[in-house]
């Protein structure tokens, strides 16, 4: 790149204003570090309050980012206004169609536009760089295209959303229920307004389909992921978790079979000794495994203005010294089309709490149905009455390795016994970590 590196940023949100405020900050030690001058050419945001609280006298600002884009001359394109379609993903096809480079943050367009982004980007000789789209301030995309590179991975697994990690240590400490505990992270900036994509799920999903991609070489296929959120677990859960020796945690995980790549989302129980147990309110962990290193484990802040910015600003130093790495790792020619494993085919252990009517019978029942599907129990709780005026109990079981369809085709079956009251919570368990 050139002595003079020109930049414009889009968004002026949590982290579009870390991104300009430590652009301004560390200017000295960035400049060094790049080995050329950095320039903020101009700003853009549609509230005119972002923009004048930034106080920026030599540069430019815009409330439409498309006009900025055409009326400004630019090296690169920080692209922080989200969503996976709209104006961020016009912004960005533009911007590398006349050869700008990009810098994002927005894992939603990359987990559902990557790859078209990345022909755009081929196509022009330019960059779209992401280390900020996934765990913050993690350096975890570097860690895999570079680092780590010589290695062929067989798994990734983390905890990949703050909200949903501080909403389920919260529910843990609190004994509080899901909803009550949600609002809090909403008062205190942990959960955004409208917390769906965090909460069931999409968010985590969209991460993994990035770092996989990169990880086994693959298409990224969001699509094939399976997704579930947090919204069914009940302090109940993490309590009986608690007595069977596990925390509950909403993991993504990818891996590695022997026809093809195993990718989802969901709460899971996780041994209490295991390095994910230990991590707990808004910070991120990524277990990654791979042939030589074996495992590497990654621990940080997975959101907020000043760890983003710092990934943002690590992608910026990387253009302006001219590195350029493939956004997936590899050219998108070399990326092979992997099917993604049906999650119907997955094997592994369960925890299940059924709340049943509180009469004799009512376990052999459900024993009975495991019997006749060669599922195994590996522990059982179950609490009587003790004299209460209870008309309804928990039972929580386990169960050794099984097949999903397997084990739910038996659960379909127990939903059948008029003396369970409920819809049955079923968890999946990771023992291996």
């Amino acid at each position: 790149m050139t002595n003079l590196v020109k930049i414009i940023v889009a968004g002026l949100g949590t982290v579009g204003s870390g991104v300009v405020q430590m652009l301004e900050k560390q200017r000295g030690i960035i400049e060094k570090k790049a080995n050329c001058k950095i320039e903020l050419v101009a700003v853009a945001d549609i509230d005119a309050s972002k923009r004048r609280k930034l106080s920026l006298k030599k540069t430019s600002h815009f409330s439409d980012a498309m006009k900025m884009l055409s009326d400004t001359h630019a090296n690169i394109l920080v692209e922080l206004i989200g969503g996976s379609s709209g104006v961020a993903l016009k912004l960005c096809k533009t911007a590398l169609g006349k050869g700008c480079h990009v810098v994002t943050a927005n894992k939603a367009m990359l987990a559902h536009h990557g790859l078209e982004l990345a022909k755009i980007a081929e196509k022009s000789n330019c960059q779209i760089s992401c280390e900020a789209s996934v765990g913050g301030g993690i350096p975890i995309i570097k860690a895999l295209r570079e680092g780590l590179v010589g290695n062929q991975f067989s798994k990734i697994t983390g905890i990949f959303n703050g909200t949903c990690n501080y909403i389920l240590t919260r529910m843990e400490k609190t004994k509080e229920g899901f909803m009550s505990v949600l609002k809090e992270a909403q008062k205190l900036g942990y959960a955004e307004a409208n917390p769906a994509f965090d909460i069931e799920g999409v968010d985590t999903g969209h991460k993994l389909a990035i770092l996989s991609s990169i990880a086994f070489g693959k298409k990224i296929d969001f699509q094939g992921i399976h997704i579930e959120g947090i919204k069914k677990i009940e302090f109940a859960d993490i309590s009986f978790a608690n007595e069977l020796g596990y925390k509950i945690k909403l993991l993504g995980i990818a891996k590695k079979t022997s026809k093809n790549i195993e990718q989802r989302v969901h709460p899971t129980l996780v041994p209490k000794n295991s390095i994910l147990s230990s991590v707990d309110g808004v910070y991120n962990v990524i277990l990654v495994k791979g042939n030589f290193v074996g495992n590497s484990i990654f621990i940080g802040q997975g959101a907020g203005s000043h760890p983003t910015a710092s990934a943002i600003i690590s992608d910026i130093i990387d253009l302006a010294r001219g590195s350029k790495l493939p956004c997936f790792g590899r050219k998108l020619k070399e990326l092979e089309r992997t099917s993604t494993a049906k999650i119907e085919n997955h094997v592994g252990a369960y925890y299940v709490r059924l709340m049943v009517k509180d009469k004799p019978g009512v376990f052999a029942k459900i024993t009975n149905i495991l019997k006749k599907k060669k599922i195994s129990l590996k522990s059982v709780i179950q609490h009587d009455s003790r004299g209460e005026n209870i008309k309804e109990i928990p039972i929580i079981f386990t169960t050794y390795d099984v097949k999903e369809k397997t084990f739910m085709d038996a659960v379909n079956a127990m939903k059948k016994i008029s003396d369970i009251i409920k819809d049955p919570v079923i968890l999946r368990i990771e023992q291996n970590l």
